[in-house]
């Protein structure tokens, strides 16, 4: 099974009665992620997003973030923190 998701442009959500941005952004900021711990194996549930959105809020003050800024801030992470892993850089030893 595959789901698809699809962002219109400004305005083309209010034509077909879709959610607008501020709909959007409050559904993502609701959500609890949950968030597996090893050590204690239990299922911690974080508002990780809803943490991330209020850091974006006082960064953007006095307008508030929305969900294109979230993801983007997240996507923004995703690819730095990449470079942490062993595979990502060449073992200088090896050169």
């Amino acid at each position: 099974m595959m789901r698809v998701t699809a962002l219109l442009g400004a305005g083309a959500s209010v034509d077909i009665g879709g959610p607008l941005s501020v709909d959007l952004t409050y559904r993502v900021r609701a959500r609890v992620q949950e968030i597996y711990d090893p050590k204690t194996q239990n299922i911690n549930r974080v508002p990780f997003l809803n943490e991330v959105s209020t850091k974006l809020d006082n960064y953007f003050s006095p307008e508030k973030s929305h969900f294109e800024d979230i993801f983007y801030a997240l996507e923004s992470l995703s690819s730095f923190t990449r470079g942490w892993r062993p595979r990502t850089i060449k073992n200088s030893n090896l050169i």
